[in-house]
C-alpha cells in the first residue's frame, strides 16, 4: 500500500464566461472544464490571475488581470496545465468606443432629432450622452451609432460613448442645441384617405407638415391635444385624439411658442 503512486490527469478547459473585458483587468471570469480540482494557478497568457476559487472539479472562478489582446486562459493543478485551445481565448478591449464625428451636428433645445454617431469600438454600447443627459439609440455597426437627442438648453456639449471598456469623449463630436427663434409654421396635413379629415373616434395615424416644429412640445386638434412624434423639423406624426363634427385647426407647440391658425392646418371631423 506504500508504494502506490497515481499519475493525475492534466485539467482541460472547455469554455470560459465571459470571455472579454476591460483592459484594466478586474474581470470575474467562470472557467468550465475537467479535472480542475486544487487548481493552484490560473494565467491569462503569462500573467496569473487573482482570488482563483475552485468550485468543483469542473468549475474554478478567478479574477482577471491587467492586459491587451487575446490571450489563452490556462489553468494549473498537481496534474499540469491545461493545454491552450480555441476554448480558452480571453480578448482584452483596450480601449472604450470613440466617437470622432456626428451628423448633423447641431439641432433644437428641444431634442427630438436623430442623429449618426461615427467612430470605432461601439460594439456593446451600454450608454450614449449629450453632455450629462443620456439619450435613446441604437448601435447598428462597431463604427456607427444612431441616437434621438434628449432636451438640453442651448449651447454646445459633448457626445460620450459607454462601452464595457469605459466611457470615452472625442473633441470631433460635439453638439450645438440652438435656441428656436420663431414659431412653428403648419402647411399641411397627410392622412390616410388623401384628404384632412377623418372620423370624430380618431385614432388615425396622420403626417404634420411644416417648418420649426422640432422640439415640439405639444400637437393640438383645436383644444384636444394628441399623442405625436416629432420626425424632422418639418414632420410631426400624430395621431388624432376623438372629436366632434366639425372643423378644427391643427397646431404645434415648440419652445417658441405656437403655430398661427392658417389654411393648411384645417382638420375635418367627420
Amino acid at each position: 500500500a506504500g508504494d502506490q503512486y497515481d499519475y493525475l490527469p492534466a485539467p482541460t478547459v472547455t469554455a470560459i464566461t465571459p470571455s472579454t473585458g476591460p483592459a484594466t483587468g478586474g474581470t470575474s471570469v467562470t472557467i468550465t472544464g475537467t479535472g480542475l480540482t486544487g487548481a493552484t494557478g490560473v494565467d491569462f497568457g503569462s500573467t496569473p490571475g487573482t482570488n482563483v476559487m475552485v468550485v468543483s472539479d469542473t468549475s474554478v472562478m478567478v479574477t482577471s488581470p491587467a492586459g491587451s489582446g487575446t490571450v489563452d486562459i490556462t489553468v494549473t493543478t498537481p496534474g499540469g496545465t491545461s493545454a491552450t485551445s480555441s476554448a480558452d481565448g480571453f480578448t482584452y478591449q483596450t480601449a472604450p468606443g470613440i466617437p470622432q464625428s456626428i451628423t448633423p451636428t447641431s439641432g433644437p433645445t428641444g431634442g427630438g432629432i436623430y442623429v449618426v454617431i461615427s467612430g470605432s469600438g461601439f460594439t456593446g454600447t451600454s450608454q450614449v450622452s449629450f453632455g450629462s443627459t443620456p439619450a435613446f439609440f441604437a448601435v447598428l455597426s462597431d463604427s456607427e451609432i444612431v441616437a434621438l437627442t434628449p432636451p438640453s438648453s442651448p449651447g454646445t456639449v459633448a457626445v460620450d460613448v459607454t462601452t464595457p471598456s469605459g466611457t470615452a469623449t472625442s473633441t470631433g463630436a460635439k453638439f450645438t442645441y440652438e435656441a428656436p427663434t420663431s414659431a412653428p409654421v403648419v402647411s399641411g396635413i397627410v392622412t390616410p384617405s388623401g384628404t384632412p379629415s377623418g372620423p370624430v373616434s380618431g385614432g388615425e395615424f396622420v403626417g404634420i407638415q411644416g417648418t420649426g416644429m422640432s422640439g415640439a412640445t405639444a400637437v393640438n386638434f383645436g383644444s384636444t391635444p394628441a399623442f405625436f412624434v416629432v420626425a424632422s423639423d418639418s414632420w410631426v406624426w400624430v395621431i388624432v385624439p376623438p372629436g366632434t363634427s366639425g372643423t378644427v385647426d391643427v397646431t404645434v407647440t415648440t419652445p417658441a411658442g405656437t403655430s398661427a391658425a392658417a389654411a393648411g392646418d384645417k382638420y375635418t371631423y367627420q
